[in-house]
């Protein structure tokens, strides 16, 4: 199929899409393809994405923006500030769903769409949410509980997890050096640190019968019972602190332990 927009330079030097109308309505259009969304008051300005279904993804667009929680910032900032009626969607190319995101790419390369926030198809990665956008995710979510098909399907997929992917899991971590920085801040936070009453007695509870030796945390000056509390108080894994303490590592979670000579 040929293509289906040609690009030409708008304001500013920037490429743009061009206004081209592919159809007169995009409902119960179930085709994949790649589309944008364009600002009638700005025609430069637009949206690239693509869609295994049309119709579906232009829904979920609509209310993502109508309920404020649309994943460009941009796009939503102008479509609160001018209205849903000022964007209208193209559809700038039909392809196979084999092909929707290496097409994505080549226009997200091509076009440089303005409302775009990543520039790599189908990929969150490199963003950094700000803390007013973690707030606002945070509020959107509570209350929110899954169905029981979620919650028995989330299960089944726990139990298909072998020990041998747990391992991994845990261990991913292994051999990351933290900087000074970071050893600071977990050392300044974890620094008179008070537990409740109710949290000292569960630990209590656990370590009851148990024997071990007392273990000093040099860098908060402050004394444990034993390895195991000293982990469970301080989030941090009972063995590494182990090794900390019998000198074949230096450091975990930014502390230093040694054993306390009774």
């Amino acid at each position: 199929m040929n293509e289906l927009i040609t690009i030409t330079t708008g304001e500013q030097g920037l490429p743009v899409v061009s206004a081209r109308e592919l159809y007169e309505s995009l409902e119960n259009k179930s085709i994949s393809c790649i589309y944008c969304i364009r600002s009638r008051k700005y025609p430069n300005r637009f949206y690239v994405g693509s869609a295994t279904n049309i119709s579906k993804r232009r829904s979920q667009h609509l209310a993502d923006l109508s309920k404020n929680r649309h994943h460009s910032i941009l796009l939503q900032r102008h479509a609160n500030k001018h209205g849903l009626s000022d964007l209208y969607f193209e559809v700038i190319k039909r392809c196979s769903v084999i092909d929707l995101i290496g097409t994505e790419q080549h226009y997200l390369d091509q076009l440089r769409p303005y409302y775009n926030t990543l520039l790599v198809a189908n990929s969150p990665a490199g963003t950094k949410r700000s803390l007013t956008a973690i707030k606002k995710w945070r509020l959107s979510m509570q209350g929110y509980r899954h169905s029981e098909e979620t919650i028995q399907k989330i299960r089944d997929s726990k139990r298909e997890i072998s020990l041998s992917t747990r391992q991994k899991q845990r261990l991913a971590s292994t051999g990351r050096v933290m900087s000074e920085g970071a050893r600071k801040k977990i050392s300044a936070a974890a620094t008179g640190r008070v537990l409740s009453v109710q949290t000292k007695q569960k630990i209590s509870a656990a370590n009851k019968g148990k024997k071990g030796k007392a273990v000093l945390c040099t860098t908060n000056n402050t004394r444990y019972t034993s390895i195991t509390e000293a982990a469970q108080i301080l989030g941090l894994d009972f063995r590494r602190v182990s090794r900390v303490c019998n000198g074949s590592r230096k450091r975990t979670g930014g502390l230093h332990f040694e054993f306390i000579q009774q």
